[in-house]
């Protein structure tokens, strides 16, 4: 019997790797993040007033102001964590918030865990439930 030589399989790119060069393209075609006149209430009582950002490229950005001044509500609007009542347009990469939920990843200010899982196991149950499937 003759021994083969072992071939070795072309290393596949990592997943963050894949989705930041995704990212990058659509975001040469696309506005990654649009918001326009985006006002939100809550308990009668105003809490974002005509909120314009435009962001363009792969860019890192900050939402910065006091306690209280509707950052975490504005972020949680983008996101779609909040799908009540406002005014206004959320577009990412081009699509209205509510159809591009899988084009967007949100770390919530406070973050809930399966305890008795590994942070590797939370990963994949949680993508798992949001149709991001283990490769």
């Amino acid at each position: 019997m003759i021994p083969m030589a072992r071939t070795k399989k072309p290393k596949k790119e990592p997943l963050f790797d894949r989705l930041k060069k995704r990212l990058k393209r659509l975001a040469k075609k696309k506005i990654p993040l649009l918001t326009k006149n985006v006002s939100y209430s809550y308990n009668n009582k105003r809490v974002l007033e005509k909120v314009n950002i435009k962001v363009h490229g792969s860019k890192i950005v900050a939402v910065v102001g006091k306690s209280g001044s509707g950052k975490s509500t504005f972020l949680n609007l983008i996101a779609g964590v909040i799908a009540g009542n406002y005014t206004g347009e959320i577009k990412i990469l081009g699509k209205n918030r509510l159809y591009s939920k899988g084009d967007i990843g949100y770390v919530p200010q406070e973050i809930s865990l399966m305890p008795d899982l590994s942070i590797r196991e939370n990963i994949i149950y949680f993508g798992t439930l949001n149709g991001i499937f283990k490769e």
